[in-house]
Formats: C-alpha cells, structure tokens, sequence
C-alpha cells in the first residue's frame, strides 16, 4: 500500500507539472488540492466506519461516500482541469481505504460521479445551484448503483423490494446533495484563506440591487458606471 501510495503520489506531482504548470508553481494551489483530496479521503474513511457501525450492508459502501466533494471544490475554486484532477487521484487513492474486493468498483463510481460533478459545476453563477449538482450526483449514484447490482432490484424471494430500493437510492441522493451544501458552505473561507475569488463571488458583488450601487446612481453616478 505504501509503493502504490508514493507512485500515485509521483504521479499526480508529475501531471500536475505538465498539465498546471501556473498552478504547480504557486504553493498556495499545490495545498489546495492536497488538502481537498485529503479531506475527501477523510471522508471517505469515516463513511466506512459508519457502514460498519450499523452493520450497513456492502451496498451502502458505495451510496455514503462523498465522491463529489473534491472535484466539486477544486472546479469552482480553479476550474475544471484542477477538478478533473482531483476527482481522478481521490478515486485511485480512496480505492486504497476500501475492502480490496470492492476497490474497482468503487473506483468506477468515484470517477463517474466525480466527472459529473466537474461537468455541473463548471460556470456556476448561483450558489444555490450548487445543490442541483448534488442532487444530480447523487442520482447518478444511485443509478450506478441499480446497474451494477449493488442495489438489488429483485429480493431473495423473487419480488421487488421497494422498501430497500427506496432507503438506498435516498441514500445516495442526499449524500450528493449533503455533499454539494457542505462545499457551498466552506467556499466562503477557502476564498479567503487561499486569496481566490470565483465567479460566484464576483456576480454577488455585481448585483445591482446592492445599496451601495444604489446610493452611488445617485451621489456618485461616474464612479456606479466604472463599477460596472
């Protein structure tokens, strides 16, 4: 685990020099995204013990973890290569925490999901937004999940059990949607720590409804029309 650790490691040091060669030359960004991926792994690791706390079956191992929360992060704050970035080396190393069986598989849905929340939030303009790409990760969970049997369709006696259908894919639909409120609500101050301000926050500043733009139409109109 260490050697597989250090070469994806080496590896994402080295793509992250030839694809982001600004980004790789700023520490401030290098950080980001290790501690966006960390974070994810983080949370990865805690959806685990959660599964196994409640003696959750193995369906669940996929549906609880966070896939979209470093892609979604690193997307909005620098864009959709570093996201793309993240979404690809927190899947290789969480398919590392992971029971050495469902390792593949659980690589496949961080990808997937992890790709569909890079493509969702790429030109972002509102926050709230930002919880329709859950929702919209979360959906693709769940139908991964159906297609790929982690879900099952038909019960041991032959029937649909709607019941356990419906608790799963809610499962996995709300972690998507928990996921994308949880990376609305720190963006703020990942702004501020990492001096970078996305699109989101500069169409906030841009709303004309704002009082101060509306006290400078009337005291100081040259200033309101440099301002836009």
């Amino acid at each position: 685990a260490v050697v597989v650790v250090m070469l994806v490691t080496i590896s994402l040091v080295v793509q992250f020099f030839i694809n982001l060669p600004e980004s790789f030359g700023r520490n401030s960004r290098v950080l980001m995204m290790l501690v966006a991926i960390l974070t994810q792994l983080l949370l990865v690791k805690l959806s685990l013990y959660l599964g196994k706390s409640f003696d959750l079956n193995s369906g669940y191992i996929f549906l609880m973890a966070p896939y979209a929360f470093a892609p979604m992060t690193m997307s909005l704050l620098l864009g959709r290569d570093h996201g793309t970035m993240a979404a690809l080396y927190a899947s290789l190393l969480g398919g590392l925490l992971v029971p050495g069986g469902a390792a593949f598989k659980f690589l496949i849905f961080s990808l997937v999901c992890g790709f569909v929340a890079v493509y969702l939030t790429q030109d972002m303009r509102r926050r709230s937004r930002l919880v329709t790409a859950g929702l919209f990760v979360g959906l693709t969970n769940a139908l991964m999940a159906c297609a790929l049997g982690e879900i099952p369709l038909i019960g041991s006696d032959l029937g649909i059990e709607w019941n356990q259908i419906g608790v799963q894919c809610l499962t996995g639909i709300l972690v998507g949607v928990l996921t994308a409120m949880v990376v609305s609500g720190i963006l703020p101050v990942l702004e501020g720590v990492f001096q970078i301000t996305t699109a989101l926050s500069w169409l906030e500043m841009a709303d004309l409804n704002h009082p101060l733009m509306k006290r400078m139409t009337l005291e100081a109109p040259g200033t309101y029309h440099h301002c836009l």
